[in-house]
């Protein structure tokens, strides 16, 4: 069955406002996802105890290899839906979206005969407590399942976001954290334990992809998912774009995941614990870019199809410098202040070893920020194979790092492993790479990602130094006003420093503008 070629769309009209209202909505879903990690992670620990919950952290990273069996298929469900709509050929959009369809249906059936198999083996590869082996096999099971029927969600959730409703996946994600939450409280206030909590996680699953199949059919009611009209070609072109892709999310997820996992094979599982207290923060740091750096791919793409080389350098470099101030004021926090607060947070017992782990880690995520956003440019572009073997040689040297120090080292050797190769790529592989194929000078490159909004942020940096050192925090509250009252000096350092005079110019525009429009409806409705 032969197809015409799928070209390049024009950007739908309004891409901007829905940029903005996309960022902030995910922006909203972070925080909501921050806000329940924040309160849920100590009652947690507390109630599993440090053994159940390192089980529970490493049973995590490991259902985080299943996933990905996703192979970069939903971000092809993107590309081609957003392009077939444009072009209104919605029967070849519903031929590829139903192919994906069959694809996740298999893939989802081979996660769940992947969690049988580790099941039976769990025991001979960590050392997991016997009194938990039962209910980690359980929850092994369970897992299987929900990521079986998440990757489903890739389908529809790559629907909506070639519509371009972001939004609406954050609202979903908000509401899903939610429910998590209030379930997660209940199940183990009754003593669930582990159990409960993959059950929990099954019926949050359940819940997106319901959600998002129903505003998948809304935002694109001429699309129809069937088990035929497709053929072998329409899965040909998925995975032929997909591969390059996957092979990068798996390289970021070994790069993420594989510590846990490492240090379960070597150390007694309660030290995942310890572990897991200091990574989850960077973790929750490096979510806050994702909305930022999902806008990026398709503006790159659309002034790539239009030959406007000078607008994709700046779109780069602006959103890149974005980027660093986004994360850089959180990796300051992390560094100066970060045992104090775990020490408040998780308890007094915490501070030590989960500080030293964040404190590592947060090296890599304070010049690690930009990344993404130059890896968005070469997906926009097409030229994401180029980094293929460069993150391959990165998750390589993170595990063999980690596994070489975790001896000597314990839980930070691990740290550092992860680290060490992260801060070669960033600094010297990816900017490299970019002055290769997007023709933007080192000079130009590292002045706008990293000099500029560290010299931004350096007054921030002063006064979280002088206040840890002369106003100690008695508890939460007072350290969250200590950095909120901190907070203004970073604001105006990027102001000041970071943002050029046609983006402040701009930035203060839009703000009068929007003020000038509620005076006018005020008065309307008076």
């Amino acid at each position: 069955m032969s197809r015409p070629a799928v070209t390049a769309d024009r950007p739908a009209p309004g891409t901007r406002v829905s940029n903005q209202r996309n960022v902030l909505v995910n922006w909203g879903a972070f925080l909501m996802t921050a806000l329940v990690g924040f309160f849920l992670s100590p009652f947690m620990v507390r109630t599993l105890g440090n053994d159940a919950y390192g089980v529970w952290a490493l049973l995590g990273s490991i259902t985080t290899y299943m996933g990905l069996l996703d192979l970069g298929i939903r971000s092809a469900v993107t590309r081609y839906t957003a392009r077939l709509h444009a072009q209104a050929r919605h029967a070849e959009a519903g031929a590829m979206a139903s192919a994906a369809l069959a694809a996740f249906s298999l893939l989802g059936l081979v996660t769940v005969a992947t969690a049988t198999v580790l099941s039976v083996f769990l025991d001979d590869l960590f050392t997991i407590p016997p009194a938990l082996l039962p209910a980690a096999r359980a929850v092994l099971l369970i897992s299987g399942v929900n990521i079986g029927i998440a990757l489903l969600n890739g389908v529809f959730g790559g629907v909506i976001t070639a519509r371009q409703r972001l939004d609406l996946i954050g609202t979903v994600d908000i509401g899903a954290e939610v429910l998590r939450a209030g379930a997660i409280v209940l199940v183990l206030s009754r003593g669930a334990g582990l159990i409960g909590l993959s059950l929990v996680h099954l019926g949050t699953t359940l819940f997106r992809v319901g959600t998002q199949l129903s505003l998948a059919r809304r935002l694109y009611p001429e699309m129809r998912y069937a088990l035929r009209g497709w053929d072998r070609g329409h899965l040909r072109d998925i995975l032929s774009f997909s591969v390059y892709s996957t092979l990068i999310f798996l390289s970021s997820t070994v790069i993420l995941q594989a510590d846990a996992i490492v240090i379960g094979a070597f150390l007694p599982v309660s030290m995942i614990t310890f572990f897991a207290i200091g990574a989850t923060l960077t973790t929750y740091a490096r979510s806050l870019n994702r909305p930022v750096i999902q806008t990026v791919p398709p503006r790159v793409s659309a002034l790539d199809a239009r030959h406007e080389t000078d607008g994709v350098v700046r779109v780069t470099l602006a959103t890149a410098r974005i980027s660093s101030l986004v994360t850089l004021p959180l990796a300051v926090t992390f560094l100066l202040r970060g045992r104090t607060f775990i020490g408040l947070w998780m308890g007094p017992e915490y501070a030590g070893p989960s500080g030293q782990v964040l404190t590592v880690l947060t090296l890599s995520l304070a010049l690690s920020a930009p990344r993404g956003v130059l890896q968005g440019a070469f997906v926009g572009l097409n030229r994401h194979r180029h980094l293929v073997p460069w993150y391959v040689a990165e998750a390589v040297a993170n595990l063999a790092l980690s596994v070489a120090l975790i001896h000597p080292m314990g839980i930070v050797g691990v740290a550092w492993g992860t680290t060490g190769p992260s801060l070669v790529t960033s600094l010297v592989v990816v900017p490299l790479l970019t002055r290769r194929w997007l023709r933007i000078g080192l000079r130009r490159l590292f002045t706008e990602m990293w000099i500029r909004p560290l010299a931004a942020v350096a007054p921030f940096a002063a006064a979280l130094w002088a206040i840890e050192h002369w106003w100690p925090a008695a508890g939460l509250l007072h350290f969250f006003l200590q950095v909120a009252a901190a907070l203004p000096v970073a604001a105006a350092g990027a102001w000041l420093v970071a943002l050029d005079p046609d983006q402040r110019q701009a930035y203060a525009g839009t703000h009068v503008a929007r003020a000038r429009a509620m005076v006018r409806r005020l008065r309307r409705e008076r």
